[in-house]
């Protein structure tokens, strides 16, 4: 979790493949704009060095230059002038054409006006999507196109990752009153977890159980002391099958989301403070051997730069060839990596530049995804 800052609104591009998600729609749309993203020009930003980072070639700057101005003769409100261009001005905006995913963006939202959304968790076993509101303190189920309040949690507990053990029971990370929970498929508390080998968990994040019943589960760490200053505090924890809690890692910069390879040999970990992903191989159900650094991730960012620093992998999930789909919060995009560490596939958000969390459709063909600035719920095609 992080503080809730945002600025960037991704708005469109054709890639049509019908989706028909149910739910609730946009209010307001959006401007339409020439295919690409909006963004805030910052200190030092050139219009060679935004092509060469965002479209991979400097040559592309006139391809900025003509997407801005095209919006501009539609209306959007502080765009560059084409006076100037050749020096940017802090604060104003510019449209870099990056492919995006639809020219109507509510067609995606499948739920919206929620406070800081978390964890989509599709159910095999209730055929049902499960997602939190980690500032509502709310944990919500959607089956067959109705939305149902699953638990309503009490104050402060802060809801965040969520997993389901082979008996239908939900486990959920508490981030702000640093818990572990249990929970019967009633919505019952069945057990709670506050403190590891080392002490009291400080704000437990995401989690996935394995084949044996065991959950890995990340502990981030203090926001003001270990995200602001870097710290290397965030750890990773075991609890077995027979309720102990072990002490895998204590020296992550902010232990984010966390999943497994689909033959359960590799544990994935995102470092988000660090802006890259760690991987660790699993000797035993617990036991794991040396950490690498998986993939370290660009840091285009779409926010205010004077969050910037906060652009990093958040919540993750995997298909069943073992690619990851990473929430790449404050960049707009879920990435898609492969099972060789390479990003294979960048999928723009067609709203908000902050994805916290996603998980596979069913059929495997769109990604649920929970979006903070703008406190959505998105189903987007993939393939």
């Amino acid at each position: 979790m992080r503080t809730m800052t945002f600025l960037a609104m991704l708005l469109w591009l054709g890639f049509y493949c019908m989706v028909s998600p149910v739910g609730l729609l946009a209010q307001d749309q959006p401007p339409l704009v020439p295919d690409g993203v909006v963004y805030v020009i910052k200190s030092g930003d050139t219009l060679g060095g935004l092509a060469s980072l965002w479209l991979n070639s400097a040559d592309k700057a006139e391809d900025i230059k003509k997407a801005t101005l095209a919006a501009a003769k539609l209306g959007l409100e502080g765009l560059a002038q084409e006076s100037t261009f050749e020096a940017l001005v802090e604060g104003q905006k510019l449209i870099l054409p990056v492919p995006l995913t639809e020219k109507d963006p509510s067609k995606f939202i499948i739920d919206q006006k929620l406070n800081f959304p978390e964890a989509p968790f599709w159910s095999t076993k209730d055929e049902a999507l499960y997602y939190v509101e980690w500032g509502g303190d709310k944990i919500w189920k959607l089956k067959n196109g109705q939305k149902s309040l699953f638990l309503a949690n009490p104050e402060g507990d802060g809801p965040c990752g969520i997993d389901q053990d082979k008996d239908g029971n939900l486990w959920v990370a508490l981030y702000t009153s640093g818990h572990l929970a249990l929970y019967a498929p009633d919505g019952t508390e069945l057990k709670r977890y506050r403190e590891g080998p080392n002490g009291p968990f400080v704000g437990p994040n995401d989690l996935v159980i394995d084949s044996d019943g065991g959950v890995y589960f990340t502990d981030s760490g203090n926001f003001e002391e270990d995200w602001t200053s870097g710290r290397e505090a965030g750890k990773l924890y075991y609890l077995n099958s027979q309720g102990q809690i072990l002490l895998l890692d204590d020296s992550i910069s902010y232990a984010n989301g966390v999943t497994l390879s689909p033959d359960g040999k590799t544990l994935y970990l995102n470092e988000h403070r660090k802006n890259q992903i760690l991987s660790y191989p699993v000797l035993a159900p617990g036991q794991i051997g040396e950490r690498q650094v998986f993939i370290k991730l660009d840091s285009n960012c779409l926010a205010v730069a004077e969050v910037c620093y906060e652009v990093g992998p958040d919540g993750m999930t995997r298909d069943a060839d073992g690619n990851l789909w990473v929430a790449h919060y404050h960049s707009g995009a879920m990435l898609k990596i492969s099972p060789q560490g390479q990003v294979t596939q960048k999928l723009f958000l067609p709203l908000g530049d902050t994805p916290t969390n996603a998980a596979l459709s069913p059929n495997g063909q769109a990604l649920y995804v929970s979006e903070a600035s703008q406190g959505l719920l998105l189903l987007i095609p993939i393939k």
